[in-house]
């Protein structure tokens, strides 16, 4: 019924008609769409936009029959290790004022979703599954299926650190660790879980021009060994050499926005930091920055994986506001 758009379709059913095809609408739809994303590529001069907004590669080889070739990748390229990861979320988020009255800030909703959930759909979607999710704030308000679940009880007197202390039996093997509050898009995880060294960390090295002036918040500084270029045949590695939110401007290199891996010895190294911090009593007030610096000083070389954007962290309602439209 491609001319007869306005037709009931219970007025094909009385005529006895058995079978309508709706296929050209179909077909002007994805014109309608091909011409949307060429435009933004255009205007944008890359593909971030059209990856977050066009079906998934995996769709197409479901739709076109590539099982065959599925099945020889899993027979005989080499796999990635299974990569779990723990999820900080145990403050309120006061700042939110009354959205946290009766929930954890991870919990505030964004465009239907709660910004947990949308997290760890992130973290599905690049074939990390086994999450935990350490709470505190109204810890049973964070209970759907999909995760494991550690609270930090004494998430009022503690700080990030005793956050993730309580998350020890999940920091084995390769593992990623991220704030419960930010958002990123894909690419950015994908970029992280390629990186093979032992300890990894996201640097937003466009920090100036993203940070929001009218938000208040504290931002985690980044110095690190080698400053972004932006140049694609640029391939020395940089390491991270301080995390400070105090540090001067001048000396940063970007902001670590809350989102790092280790591999299976540096989960090691961790673990082992973390007993150290708990030993001579520092663990209870200490912030990531501060682990990260501690691991540095011990002789771990953390590796900076350098972003442009495209992620954003949740701390008041401003801030909300961005992650409506993000």
């Amino acid at each position: 019924p491609t001319k007869y758009y306005g037709t009931p379709t219970q007025h094909f059913r009385d005529a006895g008609v058995n079978l309508i095809i709706w296929a050209n609408h179909n077909m002007r739809a994805a014109i309608s769409a091909m011409r949307e994303t060429s435009q933004q590529i255009f205007e944008n001069q890359n593909l971030v936009w059209a990856e977050e907004n066009v079906a998934r590669l995996g769709d197409v080889f479901v739709i076109a029959g590539n099982g065959e070739l599925s099945e020889a990748e899993n027979r005989y390229l080499a796999k990635r290790a299974e990569t779990k990861a723990v999820i900080l979320a145990a403050t309120r988020g006061s700042k939110l004022e009354d959205l946290t009255v009766d929930r954890p800030k991870c919990m505030v909703d964004v465009r239907g979703k709660p910004l947990l959930h949308r997290l760890v759909g992130s973290f599905n979607d690049a074939g990390v599954r086994e999450l935990t999710v350490v709470t505190g704030y109204k810890a049973g308000t964070v209970n759907f299926p999909g995760i494991n679940t550690a609270e930090n009880t004494d998430f009022e007197t503690t700080g990030e650190v005793a956050s993730l202390s309580c998350s020890m039996d999940a920091l084995k093997g390769e593992c990623v660790v991220s704030y419960g509050d930010i958002m990123f898009r894909s690419h950015v995880l994908n970029q992280l879980l390629d990186c093979e060294a032992d300890i990894a960390v996201v640097v937003d090295a466009n920090w100036k021009q993203e940070r929001v002036e009218t938000t208040k918040r504290t931002v985690d500084l980044a110095a690190c060994s080698h400053a972004y270029t932006g140049d694609y045949f640029d391939d020395e590695v940089s390491e991270l050499t301080r995390l400070d939110s105090a540090m001067n401007e001048a000396d940063a290199n970007g902001e670590w926005i809350g989102l790092a891996k280790f591999s299976a010895k540096g989960s090691e190294l961790l673990r082992a930091e973390l007993d150290n911090m708990k030993s001579d009593g520092s663990l209870g007030k200490s912030s990531m920055n501060d682990l990260f610096n501690r691991l540095i000083d011990s002789g771990a070389k953390p590796q900076v994986v350098y972003i442009t954007g495209n992620w954003l962290d949740v701390n008041d309602a401003f801030d909300l506001a961005r992650a409506r439209n993000f």
